[in-house]
């Protein structure tokens, strides 16, 4: 009866400490998968910042009053350090210009109920004096509700100020080019037309569908032609 009750307790002693073992080996495996998850997900952290550092617009969330709730990338910072105001605990409506405020609550009442909104350009307070044109496009936040119960967007703004002015300076010269009283014609490098003006049309008596793509040469040699014949 000794013998085998000291059988008995040898064989639940090697068993229990099967288990222990055991339990150790899957502990350190489980401290290994989460060491190597926590590292994956630092690493994904780190390169999401990497990318939205690198996004040349602003990254902002916003509640539906226009609060801003959080700020991602150099660019939003360097954007809401033109509002002071927002410091205070003021919202994007209250420290923006009145017109610029009003679109923002439309943009934010469109993203709520489409769940997109693009496109509204927006005066900025910037370092001249005369403010920044910032494009923004806001969408609504997949995720929860804010703790107050109001929904939440994620808006990107993005500085235009450079590209209006450079489409404002467009527009000029190609109304000068439109209105002036000589004639004048564009050729790309194979020397075909690709576009001409009104005095052109007036002079040559050809609109300019007729010689868009035609030789510049055979333009000059229809002219001659054309003045040789009215001498006639």
């Amino acid at each position: 009866m000794r013998l085998v009750m000291g059988l008995l307790f040898a064989a639940l002693m090697a068993y229990l400490v099967h288990t222990l073992l055991r339990l150790r080996h899957q502990e350190r495996g489980l401290a290994a998968e989460v060491s190597r998850q926590t590292a994956e997900i630092r690493s994904t952290q780190s390169q999401l910042r990497a990318v939205i550092d690198a996004i040349p617009d602003a990254l902002i969330e916003l509640d539906s009053k226009g609060r801003a709730l959080a700020l991602h990338g150099r660019q939003a910072m360097a954007l809401m350090a033109h509002l002071p105001a927002l410091g205070s605990g003021a919202t994007l409506m209250e420290a923006l210009p009145s017109e610029s405020a009003a679109l923002l609550r439309v943009a934010l009442d469109q993203a709520a109920a489409l769940g997109q909104s693009t496109g509204v350009v927006l005066d900025w307070p910037g370092t001249s004096a005369s403010p920044l044109r910032m494009e923004m496009s806001i969408s609504l936040h997949q995720s929860a509700a804010h703790s107050d119960g109001t929904l939440r967007f994620i808006a990107l703004a993005r500085d235009v100020s450079d590209r209006e002015a450079a489409q404002a300076d467009m527009r000029l010269a190609s109304q000068v080019f439109d209105q002036s009283s000589e004639a004048i014609v564009i050729a790309d490098g194979q020397r075909r037309v690709v576009r001409t003006n009104l005095a052109f049309s007036h002079m040559s008596g050809s609109a300019p569908h007729e010689v868009m793509g035609r030789p510049v040469d055979a333009l000059a040699h229809a002219g001659h032609d054309q003045r040789r014949a009215s001498r006639r």
